[in-house]
């Protein structure tokens, strides 16, 4: 039995961010630009966020990790 509890923990690390400003291709050119700031109407990528779907195709309760744009759009992952 292990000293913590009878379930190991799992922790996995998500990262803190790019500290890279510009995305750059094979070339070196720049390819796009990264958002200058880390958070977008108070979420972050990799927060856990609950989403209640009432109706359409995608209709139920998701808890997902998001990836987050500047205008404050998001993509849910699972």
């Amino acid at each position: 039995m292990s000293p913590i509890g009878s379930a190991p923990l799992v922790i996995k690390a998500m990262g803190r961010g790019s500290d890279q400003r510009t995305q750059l291709n094979k070339y070196c050119f720049p390819r796009g630009y990264l958002m200058r700031q880390k958070l977008a109407k108070g979420f972050q990528t990799c927060d856990i966020v609950r989403a209640e779907v009432p109706n359409g195709k995608k209709a139920s309760l998701h808890t997902d990790r998001v990836a987050v744009r500047k205008t404050g759009s998001f993509n849910s992952t699972r």
